[in-house]
């Protein structure tokens, strides 16, 4: 129902219980004793309980009512969280390869933080091209010897193709030389696998039968 104000006599679009326009009724409510009074007995009794000082478990520190830790030790935790790690992991390595703009940010990233480091340390920077004139040329010949690359790539490739059974793997390495896509290789070698088990279990289902056979013969 339109009306004024009880305080201005401003015309107000609806008439509340006080009667009073908007910033009537805040002026009131801020300078009225009654009405102070009461509200802060209410924000009283709103926030009394929830000031209660609680200690953190890990440091003892102080921490807010409903919350186990304090926010650092509880950002700590969930940082430490071998899952969350993973998922970070897995996420910053997905947005990495999808932007080159972002690859691009984050190697200069790292080399603006070496440079730093180098400027603010060099000694422990010394040491390190020290140990590299050290043992690097050592190091350089043995990992290059015909073992050592044998080896490494035998590892690259069982890393590399774990989702290929071994006994396949040769068929996948002369797959690479046609012009197939990795996903197409991968179908050819599995189906390749299912045909060859599927062939195994029905040749050694039918040996079963004769098998017994002779066991009751043998008796």
């Amino acid at each position: 129902m339109k009306g004024n104000c009880s305080d201005c006599s401003q015309a107000i679009a609806k008439v509340g219980k006080s009667g009073r326009c908007k910033r009537c009724q805040l002026v009131f409510i801020n300078s009225d004793p009654e009405t102070v009074a009461r509200r802060a007995a209410a924000r009283e009794a709103f926030n009394g309980p929830r000031r209660v000082v609680r200690s953190c478990p890990d440091c003892g520190g102080r921490m807010a009512a409903g919350s186990t830790r304090c926010r650092t030790c509880s950002n700590r935790r969930v940082a430490s969280s071998p899952e969350v790690r993973a998922k970070a992991a897995a996420t910053f390595r997905m947005n990495y390869n999808a932007d080159p703009a972002r690859q691009a940010e984050h190697r200069a990233r790292v080399r603006a933080t070496v440079e730093r480091a180098r400027i603010d340390n060099p000694a422990f920077f010394e040491a390190r091209r020290e140990n590299g004139r050290r043992h690097g040329p050592r190091n350089i010949d043995k990992s290059w010897a015909p073992e050592a690359r044998a080896k490494a790539g035998r590892s690259i490739s069982a890393r590399r193709l774990a989702h290929i059974p071994s006994e396949y793997r040769d068929l996948y390495r002369d797959l690479t030389k046609q012009d197939l896509t990795a996903a197409e290789r991968e179908r050819i070698v599995l189906d390749h696998a299912a045909r060859d088990r599927a062939r195994i279990a029905a040749e050694m289902a039918a040996l079963q039968p004769k098998a017994e056979e002779s066991c009751g013969s043998a008796r």
